[in-house]
């Protein structure tokens, strides 16, 4: 359950993205319940490549110990996955130390960067 004070201070943006974030939910699980791996919601909306199109599969190689199968799914998976964890790990210690919970400048660029790329590479192999 959403605490009465988070009601209050959520802002329209934030409504948003909690809106698009339960409809990706939404969309997952359908799929996932289906035992099918969820084709990428933007492909389906822009029908444009996405940057992170082939993770899940990329990622599943990557566990299987298939680096090369994972690299030609996706290169940038490993980036994003260290990423994820850098994020993750960079968040909870500002929650654990009192810090205003947003992400750090270089963070942020290092997302941007690699989704650039992914996009570009993306772009590159249609």
């Amino acid at each position: 359950m959403i605490h009465p004070r988070l009601l209050k201070k959520a802002q329209p943006l934030e409504w948003v993205a909690l809106f698009l974030f339960g409809i990706y939910l939404v969309w997952n699980f359908n799929f996932i319940a289906n035992a099918q791996i969820p084709p990428s919601i933007f492909i389906f909306i822009t029908d444009l490549p996405c940057p992170s199109t082939g993770c899940t599969r990329a990622t599943i190689a990557l566990v299987n110990g298939n680096i090369i199968q994972s690299l030609i799914l996706n290169p940038v998976t490993i980036i994003y996955i260290m990423l994820l964890f850098l994020t993750f790990f960079s968040l909870i210690y500002k929650k654990y130390n009192k810090q205003n919970i947003i992400l750090d400048s270089w963070l942020s660029k290092a997302w941007l960067f690699s989704l650039l790329f992914g996009w570009i590479f993306k772009l590159g192999t249609i």
